[in-house]
């Protein structure tokens, strides 16, 4: 994999960017994102709110890629999200001979910059996103919310040192 990649979806995974947003608002106090204290915050946040991300990054061997100085906005897949999965596709992935398969879904989920939430709200057309796998996925907006392909984010701005964390479905 490309170090620039590995780089990105490192810092990403564990705290995803719009390639096209409309100029910043004033931020909803009620709406603005939770903050945490630098890098270091985003894995502990991740740990204890995405464990089984946090297993598959450790497997893919992208934990010190993760780390990096950002800003990157990853899409993390909820517990529930996992569970969803097809019977024995995640173990299936987590295999050390599935290792570059793993590190390719991941990076499905890590955009570099930051993607705030407030910012999607304003788009009126879908646009798209480049991951760090070099994919285009569409980033669309509605009063529910916002979504990246067709993940859901349900739980929008987890504010880390090198970026943020949104929660998918």
């Amino acid at each position: 994999m490309h170090p620039a990649i590995t780089a990105i979806v490192a810092s990403m995974l564990l705290a995803p960017a719009l390639v096209a947003v409309a100029l910043p608002r004033p931020q909803d106090p009620a709406r603005a994102p939770r903050r945490a204290a630098g890098a270091a915050a985003v894995a502990a946040a991740a740990a204890a709110n995405f464990p089984t991300l946090v297993a598959a990054i450790e497997a893919a061997g992208l934990a010190e890629a993760l780390k990096g100085e950002g800003p990157f906005t990853v899409f993390a897949p909820t517990e529930e999200a996992f569970q969803a999965l097809p019977a024995g596709a995640l173990q299936s992935l987590l295999q050390p001979e599935n290792k570059q398969k793993l590190r390719e879904v991941l990076l499905l989920h890590v955009v570099p910059g930051r993607l705030i939430d407030m910012e999607v709200a304003t788009i009126e057309e879908p646009q798209w996103a480049r991951t760090a796998a070099g994919t285009r996925l569409p980033i669309a907006a509605d009063r529910s919310g916002f979504r990246l392909g067709d993940a859901k984010v349900v739980d929008a701005g987890l504010v880390a040192g090198n970026g943020l964390i949104h929660a998918i479905d």
